[in-house]
């Protein structure tokens, strides 16, 4: 395993480690009171959205994917936590984009009431080389601190949830694959704002979107006192899959410092804000 690996595998550990103390997680999954908890996993174009059923309140949740398994050629653009997360107390993202791997996990300090919720969905692109023909899956793991795919309930028992459906990037992604294979127009099914790359960057780094209808789109970049740095996209765009890059400079053309920025993205009514940091 190489240095990179070793620093995102150190920094999954490190926060189910914050997980673990919080919740006092057991290391034994207790039996499942009631119906059977579950993950149900619904596939959209090569995206995945996730969704859990609990018939008790929810404290916590934790979810290792590992999606980089028959195939190599595969891109995870970003993960949106949807509305039943957002007055979650902790929630974070942990990709290792090398080695094809996501953990999302969420902490309530009260609870989240018993129904069923949709978590997140994961908004993937395959490469070139990626066969439609290879069936591939996504794979729940175990992390080195013995932390795997689990629901906490108030009572801090920590249930594994029975996974209700296919785990496969399905048809969707195959008519996917195809249309951009043929030139086609790739349209996501929602709006979104992906997780720039390289990050930490040096000289540039380039930030995904997605549009799912034309929209005027508008992509700042701001520092860490909220002073605007740059405008990197102002216009009309089509729907569809976009990229911007940033080459750390201002407006003016002059390097700027070191240091925490975030870029903002608006096409109409969808916003979202996301942190990058700058080395040199």
């Amino acid at each position: 395993m190489n240095l990179n690996n070793k620093n995102q595998q150190s920094k999954i550990v490190f926060a189910f480690s914050v997980l673990i103390l919080l919740l006092q997680i057991q290391t034994v999954f207790a039996a499942d009171p009631g119906k059977k908890d579950t993950l149900l996993i619904y596939p959209s174009d090569c995206n995945f959205t996730i969704a859990g059923f609990h018939d008790e309140p929810l404290s916590g949740f934790a979810v290792p994917f590992r999606y980089k398994t028959a195939q190599k050629d595969i891109i995870l653009d970003s993960v949106k936590f949807h509305a039943a997360i957002l007055d979650a107390d902790i929630k974070d993202t942990v990709i290792d984009r090398e080695i094809g791997i996501v953990t999302v996990f969420a902490i309530w300090f009260d609870s989240l009431p018993p129904g069923k919720d949709t978590l997140f969905t994961l908004y993937f692109t395959p490469g070139p080389t990626w066969d439609p023909a290879i069936t591939t899956s996504l794979d729940t793991f175990r992390l080195e601190s013995g932390q795997g795919l689990s629901f906490t309930d108030v009572k801090i028992n920590d249930i594994m949830p029975y996974i209700g459906s296919s785990l496969s990037f399905g048809k969707e992604c195959f008519d996917f694959w195809q249309g951009s294979q043929k030139g086609g127009t790739r349209v996501p099914t929602s709006f979104f704002l992906g997780n720039n790359l390289p990050n930490p960057f040096n000289s540039e780094t380039v930030i995904s979107f997605g549009l799912s209808q034309p929209s005027q789109v508008t992509i700042e970049i701001f520092n860490i006192l909220g002073q605007k740095v740059k405008i990197l996209t102002n216009g009309q765009m089509p729907a569809g899959y976009h990229r911007a890059s940033w080459d750390g400079k201002d407006a003016r053309g002059k390097k700027v410092a070191t240091g925490i920025y975030f870029y903002k993205m608006t096409a109409g009514v969808f916003s979202d804000i996301k942190k990058m940091s700058l080395v040199k």
